[in-house]
């Protein structure tokens, strides 16, 4: 048989190709189920799907085959994926519903056990007639469509099928009388998911259909599809039913529950983990006595404000940056019952904005002020030189023939010149002063309480070191900066502009005149 197989002739059709295609569709719910593993039930759901998509996929094959060889190694194949369908079908409406019963494990192990054997039964069916009864393939319009006898087997499991279905529908109906809102019109959907494939398999295997094909591969392909729209079309899986205590103690979030007189009443262990002082002991004790040490939250408390409150919580073993979100809880009357306070670790937010504020204020290559940052650096000692009277110098650096460095030995290299540049003239400037790249190959940089000698004199520093440094081993010469300065005392933030710009006129005489030196 395996050797007709392998020389088989594949006769395509409409319905085959349909099924290939929903087959592939089948498979993309399960991808996006197994995405979403951490929620209850998403791993079973996938798992159904890919069960669907194993049994839709040689479905089509059998459309395909021309000889009643073929079509039963094919259906052998289909019930590779059919015998899970009803232990998986029923395990992921258990899971995600949150049914719990005495008997739920033995009921699922005993339909995976039905299940494989009736795929058993199946694939040795032509040595008992268990499942099928003398089959043999009759043409219908371009296809071979097999036709057999209905075993004892194939009558149970398709009784198990059907029920497994109907079960699982059920239990949606009944979730979705407990629901309201959204989640009622989710559950409603999933119900249908499963109805309408249930009421197509009854008028098939009452033989109500005239079609002479198996239509279960399509009722199928609808469960998969419309539950998958349910649940993640609508963020279903972000709102799962679940028993109410079930809800607090699994969630997410670090949460706490007070009553109206402030005192601690519950807990999860979300927040145990994140508040290491949160513990048995509490339970009962005033949130003031136990969060002394976070003044700012337990006043919020006492005020009954619903507010956010940052504090650092590092003192009790919590992390440093700690959100807490206080809600009021309220009675029927719309009376105050108590609070919710859900608290977020908030360090590695802090920690990406402080990333964002460096990135805001630095320059990305050379680790210096950027160039609008110098100027919101500058303005505190600008006011304070123009209060007390006092002159101010800027100095404007400019790289000597670093064009030509970029051009013969690449960018790479002139990144790396700038960089050492730039960790030179930090090291060399005095404590007060403030340099920041100012574009391309310049720098600018900024003294407080500076005449035009101390400026030049920190000027020329700057240019002996940068001829001092040891210049990257495949460049043929030294690095040099020419150097332009300009000092005076100043009225106003505006005439910085003027001092800056005179101080570039003044690099530009130094590049005149050859590079590497000073002036003024």
């Amino acid at each position: 048989m395996i050797r007709k197989v392998c020389v088989m002739k594949l006769n395509f059709n409409t319905i085959s190709i349909i099924w290939m295609v929903s087959a592939v569709v089948v498979l993309f719910n399960a991808w996006i189920s197994f995405s979403r593993s951490r929620t209850r039930g998403s791993k079973t759901f996938a798992l159904f799907n890919v069960a669907i998509a194993w049994y839709v996929f040689f479905a089509a094959f059998e459309l395909m085959s021309t000889d009643v060889d073929h079509v039963l190694f094919f259906t052998h194949l289909e019930y590779i994926g059919l015998a899970a369908m009803p232990a998986l079908m029923l395990s992921f409406a258990f899971e995600f519903l949150d049914v719990e019963f005495q008997y739920r494990r033995p009921l699922i192990a005993t339909l995976g056990i039905i299940g494989l054997a009736v795929m058993l039964l199946q694939w040795t069916t032509l040595r008992h007639g268990l499942v099928y009864i003398r089959p043999h393939i009759e043409p219908y319009s371009d296809l071979q469509v097999i036709h057999f006898g209905k075993g004892p087997v194939y009558i149970l499991w398709t009784a198990i099928l059907g029920m497994s279905v109907a079960s699982a529908a059920t239990l949606f109906i009944r979730a979705v009388g407990k629901a309201d809102g959204l989640l009622r019109k989710q559950l409603l959907l999933a119900s249908v998911g499963f109805c309408l494939p249930l009421v197509v398999f009854v008028l098939y295997v009452t033989s109500v259909f005239s079609v002479p094909y198996d239509v279960n591969p399509f009722s199928f392909i609808v469960v998969s599809v419309m539950t998958t729209v349910a649940l993640f079309g609508t963020g279903m899986f972000n709102f799962a039913p679940v028993a109410r205590e079930r809800v607090f103690m699994s969630m997410g979030e670090s949460c706490v529950i007070l009553d109206e007189n402030g005192r601690i009443v519950d807990m999860n262990p979300r927040a145990k983990k994140i508040l290491p002082i949160l513990n048995a002991d509490v339970i009962g004790r005033s949130v003031s006595d136990v969060f002394s040490m976070f003044p700012s939250l337990a006043r919020a408390i006492v005020r009954q404000e619903e507010k956010a409150v940052d504090f650092d919580a590092s003192s009790v073993g919590g992390p440093a940056r700690l959100m807490a979100k206080i809600s009021l809880i309220k009675d029927g009357s719309k009376q105050n019952s108590g609070y919710l306070i859900v608290f977020e670790d908030t360090s590695e937010r802090h920690q990406m904005i402080a990333e964002l504020e460096r990135y805001a204020t630095m320059d990305d290559l050379t680790g210096l002020n950027n160039r609008r940052h110098f100027f919101k650096a500058i303005r505190p000692e600008v006011e304070k030189s123009i209060r007390n009277g006092m002159a101010v110098g800027l100095i404007m650096i400019d790289v000597d023939d670093f064009k030509n460095v970029n051009d013969v030995h690449g960018h790479a290299l002139g990144d790396q010149v700038l960089r050492s540049c730039a960790r030179t003239m930090a090291a060399t400037i005095g404590t007060q002063d403030i340099l920041c790249r100012f574009g391309g190959d310049e720098f600018l940089v900024f003294m407080p309480d500076a005449d035009i000698e101390k400026t030049q004199k920190e000027g020329e520093r700057l240019r002996s070191a940068i001829a001092s440094m040891q210049p990257p081993w495949c460049l043929e010469k030294q690095i040099h900066i020419s150097v332009g300065i300009s000092a005076a005392p100043i009225s106003s933030f505006d005439e910085i502009e003027s001092l800056i710009s005179k101080a570039d006129s003044a690099l530009y005489r130094a590049k005149r005149h050859g590079g590497n030196q000073v002036s003024l």
